[in-house]
């Protein structure tokens, strides 16, 4: 019983924590891609395929591009209980200004691999959620003179809070540390290098419609090139 009362003070706690990462202003922000990840893995001995699809219009700072399209496409591997290997390739589409040469370069962007561990599962009738932590390997694969791939390998991991709420709504708060390379895809991210720390959350009910709502933030620190 002591243990599940430090348990709960601790999720509340870094729920909290979670909480500010995602809704305080950062010191260096830019526009980020729309997503949390979630705390579910493929089953042992399973393959998952998973595809997802991303329109953005793009801010001021990014022109003369002002849109971008990302259609990303990701294997999973259940490796063994509890942890799954992945990788997904980003097809990215940049609509840039009239008179831009290309105007409209489309391509693979960088390789993602990955590597996640789903350490404590959800349970009825508990109010700790579900626990994983997910290693983010990025090859820089992309044409960076097209602006589809950042130059650089970056290291990434990324913590990942679930609990579900109601039948079929389900919390997500994700929180993790670029530790090299930068968080771009495509003319989306931040460019600059150095250490980025990340937050996101949303609130996921399956529905014919879509999702409810998801927030990120980013805060950098280190040393412009």
């Amino acid at each position: 019983m002591a243990q599940t009362a430090e348990m709960l003070r601790n999720f509340q706690t870094l729920a909290f924590t979670l909480a500010l990462i995602v809704l305080l202003p950062g010191t260096a922000q830019a526009q980020q891609p729309f997503v949390t990840d979630d705390a579910d893995v493929t089953p042992k001995g399973h393959f998952h395929f998973e595809f997802s699809n991303e329109f953005d219009l793009l801010q001021r700072s990014s022109f003369p591009s002002l849109k971008q399209n990302t259609a990303d496409f990701e294997l999973d591997y259940g490796l063994l209980e509890g942890v799954e290997l992945g990788i997904a390739a980003p097809l990215l589409t940049i609509f840039n200004a009239a008179g831009t040469s290309p105007k409209t370069p489309t391509g693979i962007g960088d390789l993602n691999l990955s590597l996640k561990y789903n350490f404590r599962k959800e349970r009825e009738n508990s109010r700790i959620p579900a626990m994983t932590v997910a290693l983010n390997f990025e090859l820089p694969t992309g044409d960076t003179e097209r602006q589809l791939g950042s130059g650089l390998a970056d290291f990434y991991i990324n913590g990942i809070l679930q609990k579900t709420l109601r039948k079929q709504t389900k919390l997500r708060l994700n929180a993790g540390i670029l530790f090299s390379g930068n968080s771009a895809t495509g003319v989306i991210g931040i460019r600059a290098r150095g250490a980025v720390f990340t937050g996101g959350g949303s609130l996921v009910k399956p529905s014919t419609v879509s999702i409810a709502t998801n927030r990120s933030r980013e805060y950098k620190c280190g040393v412009r090139d």
